[in-house]
């Protein structure tokens, strides 16, 4: 990915700090078809005068820059400069760059010598541009290509997806440290609300975060069914449910009698069938318990103005809008938000539309709003 990056089209620079140009392997330096740049503080000495690369540590051809000015002087004469590390020539260089290339690896636990500076999340747009997550063979670490490109100044960002960017900002900076069930730790706040028009056939899906899209479709039908087999949803390859139905896990909570993927009475289960005794994932419960989405949608057509539509749905009755409210009473901010945000907002969609409505709004609560520490 690094060379196909750096020595595409036209010509380009690298530009980088002189541990980076060490880290390089001798038979691989200086990087071919690219015009290296390296950035000491020694540029000026006499045994490498910045500028000409000609002192006995530098090959031929390679420019010596003694600042950030000079370095970029030196690749103007280049369609396309990459800035390539270290620590403090990222941060010199932040400002200047209009993406950012980064290689995000999953479960690497050791030592790190030197640090990229935080990207503010509002300033800019993140995309996967390396088809998903990867395994490296040898290490059997987990890792994507990932682009960040800044908002160019001026854009009006979505004000919207800006209130879920404030609320993890004012999380991470002002959230009440806490531990957890699952040992890691949480900054947490109490009580929070969004607020997402649905109008003109609108889908609030964030662009900060990728949502797994089809994973939320095919999830809330699941829900819709009253579906309690996890192994359903992995034959269609969504295993978002695997942990909860997996052996170990159910061993765990004392339920090592049930199946494999037989997560219980969960959310759709008390949506169609709420009251009822449950017995396994493969039982009939037709017509046992409350049925509160079909009552919902009954009120919604028959009664609008009814303030018992559990779900909690608002029928406004002169323009025909229908609306919903969320109560989450806990809520993984950076990993599950956006995708709860999306199934509620299709949700309300798939409602409006067999009652004759037309969407309104996704207003969504939350009791414990957080950040796992090690997502910061």
């Amino acid at each position: 990915m690094f060379k196909t990056l750096t020595t595409g089209s036209g010509s380009n620079a690298v530009i980088m700090g002189r541990k980076t140009w060490d880290s390089i392997p001798a038979k691989f330096r200086p990087l071919p078809d690219r015009l290296n740049i390296v950035l000491s503080r020694s540029a000026g000495g006499e045994n490498a005068p910045a500028g000409n690369g000609d002192g006995p540590e530098y090959p031929a051809g390679v420019v010596l820059c003694d600042s950030v000015p000079s370095a970029l002087q030196a690749a103007s004469s280049c369609d396309k400069a990459f800035v390539i590390g270290g620590g403090e020539i990222y941060r010199q260089f932040l400002p200047e760059v209009e993406a950012v290339y980064l290689t995000e690896v999953q479960g690497y636990e050791g030592e790190m010598d030197a640090f990229f500076p935080k990207l503010a999340p509002g300033d800019w747009n993140k995309e996967d541009v390396g088809g998903g997550e990867k395994q490296d063979k040898k290490s059997e670490l987990k890792y994507k290509f990932l682009q960040y490109t800044r908002v160019p100044e001026g854009r009006d960002l979505n004000p919207e997806e800006c209130q879920y960017l404030d609320l993890c900002r004012e999380v991470m900076d002002n959230g009440v440290k806490r531990m957890d069930r699952t040992g890691t730790g949480t900054l947490s706040k109490f009580g929070v609300q969004m607020r997402f028009s649905l109008r003109d056939e609108t889908m609030p899906l964030l662009t900060t975060k990728r949502t797994f899209w089809r994973g939320v479709a095919e999830e809330l039908l699941w829900f819709v069914e009253g579906n309690t087999n996890a192994n359903d949803l992995a034959d269609k390859d969504i295993h978002i449910w695997d942990g909860n139905g997996s052996k170990e896990f159910l061993e765990s909570r004392g339920l090592g009698h049930r199946e494999v993927g037989d997560l219980g009475p969960v959310y759709g289960f008390q949506w169609r069938h709420f009251g009822a005794k449950y017995s396994d994932m493969h039982a009939d419960y037709k017509g046992e318990g409350v049925d509160q989405l079909a009552d919902c949608i009954d009120k919604i057509i028959n009664n609008p103005t009814d303030r018992r539509i559990i779900m909690c749905f608002f029928v406004d009755t002169e323009k025909n809008e229908l609306s919903a409210q969320m109560y989450q009473r806990s809520a993984d901010l950076g990993l599950g938000v956006p995708f709860n945000i999306a199934s509620y907002s299709l949700l309300v969609h798939m409602v409006a539309k067999v009652t004759g409505r037309k969407p309104g709004e996704f207003v969504h609560v939350i009791g414990d709003a957080h950040v796992y520490l090690n997502h910061r």
